[in-house]
């Protein structure tokens, strides 16, 4: 479940709002968040409010309405975002985000729900094949002040709309407008149920857009690396992922090297290689620990796709397809999804000597395992040739956590000998002199 309500018009419409708004609570609970300022809860029942006022005025309106389905805030799995409200009608797909105690809707409003709207096209499994409206209601907007809009049908062109704003007195007919005027007649009706409970599921489109952009990139701070075998790293990780695809191996991989000796420049060109998905083999995911890293290897890119295409405002989300942060994969896959297969059947940790132990994972309320042991757990969901590559940085110590990977490889042996990790088989690719590796500036 991604969020914090579901249920029928019907039902939404009849039920107590403080009540709806304590699941809303007991989700951000849930989400390890052990405070919640007063004005959020006043927010929540000035929308729910509206939102229960609009849904009578629909059934009053379109009877047929009482079967469809409204959600609050729904979480887009791995992306870190929730939106306000998703109404899901026979055939589209409605984004509310409101905007508590503005007048106007200003540009980050509009782009902010659009980007909600590009995030379900691009990342959610069910939603490639229907038409997307994202409207933002400024909640002191007067009736009379927007007039009620027009959608055009042509979806061949646009799956994703043009953001509509809509005053909360003018809601209703606002939704029925666009639903009227957004249609696809060749994509089949959406199963609701489905749709809430469809899985993370990058797009073929947004996979080959993140592709482009890093191939282009021109910054020094990640083309620089001391490494003199990047390449010979980078296509031995392929040769990896087609061995375990063609032996149904599950292989785990150590690349090791000093600091500064290209270890993530190696993890980033190897995600981003086309070469990683021919054959139809899934795409590759790049996690890391080290939130700042990737908020700068992140913001880098951005930097120099602007630079080279001063129009483009898709290129965070696109950056963001490849790069994002173990801790919310492991909590996603771990604790909010436990049964959920992850897309990606490559996974490459950078910075794993900082991965935590449980010691650290106790501390932080989430289990007792490591998340070494989380992530092989998650990976063996895969039957087909999963391979987990950890790179490890040598001579640094995490003074968070213990660096439960590097310490901890001698168990991998063992494990291998044995011939079964969590009754699944796990070969190991690592450097022969790992333990006590040549400090040079090469990877290993």
């Amino acid at each position: 479940m991604h969020f914090g309500y579901g249920g029928r018009l019907t039902e939404f419409v009849e039920e107590d709002p403080v009540a709806i708004v304590g699941r809303l609570h007991q989700l951000v609970a849930e989400d390890g968040f052990r405070q919640l300022w007063t004005t959020q809860t006043a927010a929540w029942l000035e929308e729910v409010g509206f939102l229960k006022t609009a849904c009578t005025q629909l059934m009053a309106a379109s009877p047929s309405s009482s079967r469809w389905t409204i959600l609050l805030e729904y979480e887009i799995a791995r992306r870190g975002r929730r939106i306000d409200a998703v109404l899901l009608t026979n055939s589209t797909i409605v984004v509310l985000e409101f905007k508590i105690g503005l007048q106007a809707v200003d540009s980050s409003s509009r782009w902010q729900a659009y980007e909600y709207a590009l995030d379900l096209r691009d990342f959610h499994g069910n939603s490639s094949d229907h038409p997307i409206v994202p409207i933002v209601v400024p909640t002191r907007c007067v009736a009379g002040q927007m007039p009620v809009p027009v959608v055009g049908s042509d979806f061949s062109t646009a799956q994703v709309y043009d953001v509509v704003e809509s005053p909360p007195a003018q809601l209703a007919a606002t939704i029925l407008a666009v639903t009227a005027g957004a249609v696809c007649s060749s994509s089949a009706p959406i199963d609701h149920e489905a749709w809430c409970c469809a899985n993370y599921r990058p797009s073929l489109n947004i996979i080959e857009a993140a592709e482009r952009v890093f191939a282009g990139h021109q910054v020094r701070e990640i083309s620089h690396a001391t490494a003199t075998n990047l390449s010979n790293t980078v296509d031995a990780v392929i040769r990896c992922v087609i061995e375990a695809q063609s032996s149904h191996q599950r292989l785990v991989c150590f690349v090791t090297g000093v600091p500064g000796a290209g270890k993530t420049l190696a993890g980033l060109s190897a995600v981003h290689d086309p070469a990683l998905r021919d054959g139809g083999r899934p795409a590759a995911v790049f996690l890391s620990g080290n939130g700042p890293l990737v908020k700068i290897v992140r913001a880098a890119l951005v930097r120099d796709l602007k630079r080279r295409s001063p129009t483009s405002k898709e290129g965070a989300r696109q950056i963001a397809t490849f790069i994002q942060n173990v801790h919310s994969f492991l909590g996603y896959y771990a604790f909010q999804a436990p049964e959920e297969l992850p897309p990606e059947h490559v996974v490459i940790f950078d910075e794993a000597q900082r991965a935590w132990d449980g010691t650290q994972m106790a501390l932080k309320k989430r289990g007792h395992k490591s998340e070494a042991s989380l992530m092989l757990e998650i990976m063996s969901r895969c039957l087909i040739g999963p391979l987990l590559w950890r790179l490890l940085g040598l001579g640094r110590k995490s003074t968070r956590a213990k660096p439960d990977f590097r310490n901890g490889a001698a168990q991998f042996p063992a494990c291998r000998r044995h011939g079964r990790w969590w009754h699944h088989q796990w070969c190991l690719r690592a450097p022969r002199r790992m333990k006590r590796a040549v400090v040079c500036s090469r990877l290993m």
